[in-house]
């Protein structure tokens, strides 16, 4: 006997009211059975064709209840004993699988962005949105010490290159998950990700990892991302941290003479001075809070940190 065809997934939504409403219905506990939920739903929707505004709204949506539902979630798998546990692993892989069908239809929406119309304005905040989760997907492998697809950075460098491109790279958006109330660039959630992973995360801990990722999101803003050295300044020995967008790797050190086109200078000039002003007010006996470091630096040996990420 042949086996039965698959039954086709039916969207449980066409329009971003529709989002709102099967949202509100998903289970308001158990985490890991309403991501499931949402990651069958969302398979399903990205094989339809939906409105492209709508699909957009739709997605941000989405990404609020999935953001709510991985921070649930994320102590079942950060800083837990490796390898990890049957149901912890199964935690950990659904919130992968998200991840990836977040930047999945958000892609979607950025191909819409591309023919124009009234979507053709909302291209950076898609392209952004892409840059945030490849970033997360780096950081879900490096919570487990786990080693992710090379690829990642392909798509990363990529899309930075074509925003660049488009103009759009330093376009603020809104990002009332990750930034201020003046948004973020697809230029500073690109620094945000080239940075975090330079920070060697798999010789931290749950607690530091926290602690760097926690700078990053008060500091971003203050790295720029350059095709050469600033105007003005003096070309350094050495810059510290430079990405090739034909590599599948991060950022690495280069002597000037040695950038040509496809590489970008990740500029930590601003960065570094907020660092040595932390570092130079903890050595002198500065309490953590008078420096404005975040409050999770009271679950590190913060001088110790800031002087290596430094």
């Amino acid at each position: 006997m042949s086996a039965a065809p698959p039954t086709a997934r039916t969207a449980p939504f066409s329009d971003a009211r529709g989002c709102k409403e099967w949202l509100g219905m998903l289970p308001g506990t158990g985490g890991l059975q309403a991501q499931a939920q949402i990651l069958e739903g969302m398979r399903a929707v990205h094989g339809t064709t939906m409105d492209a505004l709508e699909r957009l709204k739709s997605m941000e949506l989405l990404r609020d209840k999935v953001a709510f539902l991985q921070a649930e979630q994320r102590t079942r798998y950060l800083g837990k004993t490796l390898p990890l546990a049957a149901g912890d692993d199964a935690a950990w892989n659904m919130g992968r699988q998200l991840l990836e069908e977040m930047e999945g239809g958000y892609r979607k929406c950025l191909e819409a962005c591309a023919t124009g119309g009234e979507m053709h304005k909302h291209a950076a905040l898609a392209s952004q949105r892409i840059v945030r989760y490849l970033g997360a997907q780096m950081m879900f492998h490096a919570a487990i010490y786990r080693r992710f697809d090379p690829q990642l950075w392909t798509r990363l460098h990529q899309l930075y290159g074509a925003s660049e491109s488009a103009g759009i790279a330093g376009e603020h958006v809104k990002d009332s998950l990750q930034a201020e109330e003046a948004g973020s660039s697809i230029a500073e959630a690109y620094a945000q990700v080239v940075l975090a992973q330079a920070a060697y995360l798999s010789e931290l801990t749950a607690a530091q990892m926290e602690f760097a990722e926690a700078l990053l999101h008060m500091w971003a803003r203050k790295v720029r991302v350059r095709s050469e050295t600033a105007e003005g300044s003096l070309p350094p020995m050495v810059h510290p941290l430079v990405v090739d967008f034909d590599k599948p790797i991060g950022a690495r050190p280069l002597a000037p003479a040695e950038v040509t086109a496809h590489h970008r200078i990740v500029d930590v000039e601003q960065l570094s001075l907020s660092l040595r002003r932390r570092i130079h007010g903890l050595k002198n006996g500065e309490d953590p809070s008078s420096l404005k470091l975040p409050t999770t630096a009271g679950s590190v040996e913060a001088l110790a940190q800031l002087l290596r990420l430094h």
